[in-house]
């Protein structure tokens, strides 16, 4: 009884372990990371812009690349705009 104890404790200290590492792993695929971005960056866009964005970059993963990698504000909030406006002119 001991024995199976241990290795239950044993087995719950090796799934929490990989639970951790997937938490705070950097190998978040890009989409997920832009995912987080536009949500955390964005903060000016309604909703309806994000979710609309977030289809984009879940759809393209270069989308979702090329965002993630630009580093200036100006030129990120008008990459966005323009990203909506095509996005509004395709419906």
């Amino acid at each position: 009884m001991r024995l199976q104890m241990e290795k239950h404790a044993n087995v719950q200290v090796q799934l929490q372990q990989r639970q951790e590492a997937l938490v705070s792993s950097p190998q978040r695929t890009v989409t997920q990371q832009a995912v987080e971005r536009l949500q955390t960056t964005e903060g000016y866009l309604d909703s309806q812009q994000i979710v609309a964005l977030i289809d984009l970059v879940t759809k393209n993963a270069s989308q979702a690349g090329v965002y993630l990698s630009l580093k200036r504000e100006d030129v990120r909030k008008a990459w966005v705009s323009k990203r909506l406006s095509e996005l509004k002119d395709s419906n």
